[in-house]
């Protein structure tokens, strides 16, 4: 779909997002990373090539993600587990 001069700017700024790399940081300590390919009307965030990997507190107490991951593919994340969410470079 392409955007119109009638779309408002905050969905334009998603549309900008889609096909970018996504961090999302959840409730739980989990950290899932993937490629943003959709956000739907209930806020749900669509990521495909997904992996999952949890923090951990590293010897000044900041978080760090674990070297462990799980490759997950396409994951749907709900707006009550999300903490945080982040554009990677």
């Amino acid at each position: 779909m392409a955007s119109t001069e009638f779309e408002s700017p905050v969905v334009a700024k998603v549309r900008g997002y889609l096909g970018k790399s996504l961090r999302v940081t959840l409730v739980d300590d989990r950290v899932v990373t993937g490629q943003f390919i959709c956000l739907d009307s209930f806020g749900n965030l669509l990521l495909k090539e997904a992996s999952a990997s949890t923090l951990s507190s590293g010897v000044d107490k900041s978080p760090e993600v674990s070297a462990a991951t799980q490759r997950m593919g396409l994951v749907t994340v709900a707006p009550k587990h999300v903490v945080k969410a982040e554009l990677l470079p």
